[in-house]
């Protein structure tokens, strides 16, 4: 456990997972009992009308693989310190395993005196593992921080080759207006080149998430890629009161698979380590 009089934060020495997160008193974690321990590592996003075209490619790979079910997580290793400054740090490995591959998430939060924390997460793919989805984590937060802002591309969803329509500027909307509702259910809400993003509540009281140096991927709905995976049709598609805040270091491009090419290798994602940077602090 951290803490001072206004910020709380501790970690499952089992999993090596945040068990809980507060900022003057008010929990920042939901934990509902179908979801894995905070955060999660998302390797997998609901296939889109893309990724199931021309012999279902992508999204066939997917399921082959087994990275449409939910991981098998192992914890490798969980170490603090207190530092020369009075921060304390706190590094965590994990391995989220596949049919013939893995995913290598190692984790280093620094917390400062006043609460902040740096979060410093790679991603590194090992073993055989097919054209990959995304690579970056989750957390489950309380349905009373529902009013997304973020200055990044925006307001309508965007994808590293599905942007430049976009423009860059501060940009602020109700969680449930972020999801799309394709007649069939799959990713959407995607945001890219994210410098930050706050979730709040009616009295403008959240959390707050800063890139650090480079920018990155994020999306606020009331659903997890699984939600929308496991149904045919949007009538069937149930929000949760949470919200699924999904802070991603590389997402793979939509491509034009339905009618031409696949997506292209700029757009792809490189099998080597992937970094996000990022401050969490109280709004």
């Amino acid at each position: 456990k951290v803490s001072n009089r206004t910020f709380h934060i501790a970690w499952n020495k089992t999993t090596g997972n945040i068990s809980s997160l507060t900022f003057d008193g008010r929990s920042m974690l939901a934990s509902p009992s179908d979801l894995p321990a905070q955060p999660w590592t998302q390797a997998f996003r609901a296939p889109t009308d893309n990724d199931k075209s021309f012999g279902n490619w992508l999204a066939k790979d997917w399921k082959l693989h087994k990275m449409d079910t939910l991981d098998i997580v192992t914890l490798d290793s969980l170490t603090h310190q207190k530092l020369p400054n009075g921060s304390v740090e706190v590094k965590v490995a994990q391995k989220n395993r596949y049919a013939h591959g893995s995913i290598d998430t190692h984790y280093i939060y620094t917390i400062t005196e006043a609460g902040a924390i740096d979060m410093k997460v790679t991603f590194s793919p090992q073993g055989e593992l097919p054209e990959l989805p995304r690579l970056g984590i989750a957390f489950c937060i309380p349905s009373d921080y529902n009013l997304f802002t973020w200055y990044g591309r925006g307001p309508q969803e965007n994808y590293p080759d599905r942007k430049t329509s976009t423009d860059v500027g501060l940009w602020k909307g109700k969680v449930s207006e972020q999801y799309t509702h394709y007649p069939r259910p799959q990713d959407s809400g995607n945001k890219e080149e994210v410098r930050h993003l706050t979730l709040t509540n009616n009295k403008g009281k959240g959390l707050r998430v800063e890139a650090i140096g480079k920018p990155f991927s994020a999306s606020a709905l009331h659903y997890t890629a699984q939600d929308i995976y496991t149904v045919s049709h949007d009538c069937y598609l149930q929000p949760r009161n949470e919200v699924i805040l999904s802070l991603d270091a590389a997402v793979l491009g939509l491509g034009n698979s339905s009618c031409g090419p696949v997506v292209l290798k700029k757009d792809a994602i490189e099998k080597k380590p992937h970094t996000l940077h990022v401050t969490l602090v109280g709004q």
